[in-house]
């Protein structure tokens, strides 16, 4: 067994069935890895599904097979459900003033009016979150050889690519809710390894180093592949449904999230002058704000349908998911469901300072780049889904270039 103690770096908001429990669980972290593992891999398969799907489904099982992974966690930190306050800020042509953070926390609170005597107040009702203390992330792998026997050589091969993936994971991802706005943030603070492995080479991957940040992602990209690439060669053929391995094209942006550890603009590393997590927060809060209104006039909320150019790009940080009940009704073309944003911030501690990790998961927001604003019919007339003649086209930029723009003059970056 190897175990990997991690230390709370922001809020974490993990529950099960009750949002007002804090539940941390072992399904939850293995969603993660396996969220990115995926993401790692299509940077070298790219648009080989069928060859991701089976080698995700060979390590970390699915309804057909076992899990080669066995995950546990030990737990005991202490939960509350205080408020948040984040440092709130103003805007030019802004009436009121934002909390930087509960705009971060959208969903994980909720204002309730309670009377008191004739007076109404205001009451925050926050989901539960734990924001301090450390806990343990514990693995066991297992693969067998026909014969029954422990393959080992697969055994070390797959604990090579979950060493990488928790690299990946605990530096751009998180635990628990709205883990891609800051929240959820872990960073692996020891490591009790197997004997038989280098002490050296293991906490290597997993020190944070914002100088060493690219490097580090390129090389956890690479040994994930090869170390899979090795164990899909060592499948039979007929086994491996006669796949191969080799990367396909993509056509314009992938449809999935996709992570490109050779594209530097993509992702790093930024200081943050906050001392503790609130002001670290805020500070994230207050710049994805401005990032969001600075793409917002061409967004589909504030220009008419009827534009056939119209680019909505803030679309591109994520559909909001008030996008539902505008009027007209906006949906996805050729797609089910809502995509959320490509923009993943975390927050991380090195040297006494809080850094602000970011990755752009480049994807296509629906399957042929476009929204559909369907104009609101009378009660007494019924959608036509297969007419346009309600339909307005609402184009949106393959291109994230200018989000990538307008993301590096706010935050300051030199482009």
């Amino acid at each position: 067994m190897k175990s990997y103690e991690c230390e709370i770096i922001s809020p974490m908001f993990a529950h099960g069935a009750d949002p007002k429990a804090f539940e941390l669980r072992a399904t939850e972290i293995k969603g993660g890895l396996r969220f990115w593992f995926r993401t790692a891999l299509s940077s070298k398969l790219k648009d080989n599904i069928p060859a991701l799907k089976f080698i995700e489904s060979y390590i970390f099982g699915d309804t057909s097979q076992k899990s080669k992974v066995i995950i546990s966690v030990d737990s005991n930190l202490s939960s509350k459900s205080t408020p948040i306050q984040g440092q709130s800020f103003r805007m030019q042509n802004i009436r009121f003033s934002i909390d930087p953070i509960k705009y971060l926390a959208f969903g994980m609170y909720e204002t309730l009016k309670i009377k008191v005597k004739d007076k109404t107040i205001r009451k925050e009702e926050w989901k539960s979150y734990a924001d301090s203390g450390t806990f343990k992330i514990n693995f066991s792998f297992f693969s067998a050889n026909q014969d029954g026997s422990l393959n080992q050589k697969e055994v070390q091969r797959i604990e090579s690519i979950i060493d990488n993936v928790i690299f990946l994971y605990s530096t751009f991802g998180g635990i628990g809710a709205r883990t891609d706005k800051g929240f959820g943030s872990f960073q692996i603070k020891s490591i009790q390894f197997n004997p038989a492995n280098s002490k050296d080479a293991v906490e290597n991957i997993y020190q944070f180093n914002p100088a060493n940040l690219a490097q580090m992602s390129k090389d956890a990209v690479e040994n994930i592949y090869q170390k899979s690439k090795e164990i899909f060669e060592s499948i039979n053929p007929k086994e491996r449904q006669n796949l191969n391995f080799n990367p396909v094209e993509f056509k314009g942006l992938p449809t999935y999230p996709f992570f490109d550890p050779q594209k530097s603009i993509t992702f790093g590393a930024i200081e943050l002058s906050g001392k503790d997590y609130n002001q670290a927060l805020s500070m994230v809060g207050q710049n994805y704000y401005k990032l969001r209104r600075s793409l917002e006039k061409d967004s589909y909320f504030k220009s008419a349908y009827t534009n056939p150019h119209y680019k909505a790009k803030r679309a591109l940080l994520g559909l909001p998911i008030l996008y539902l009940n505008q009027k007209p009704r906006v949906t996805l073309d050729n797609s089910t469901g809502r995509k959320t944003s490509p923009l993943h911030m975390n927050l991380k501690k090195y040297n006494s300072k809080y850094y602000m990790v970011y990755a752009f998961l480049e994807a296509a927001i629906c399957s042929d780049g476009k929204l559909i604003a369907i104009e609101k019919l009378d009660k007494n007339k019924k959608e036509d889904k297969e007419s346009n003649e309600n339909k307005k086209i609402v184009n949106i930029s393959d291109d994230f270039n200018e989000v990538y723009k307008k993301f590096g003059e706010i935050w300051g970056l030199k482009q």
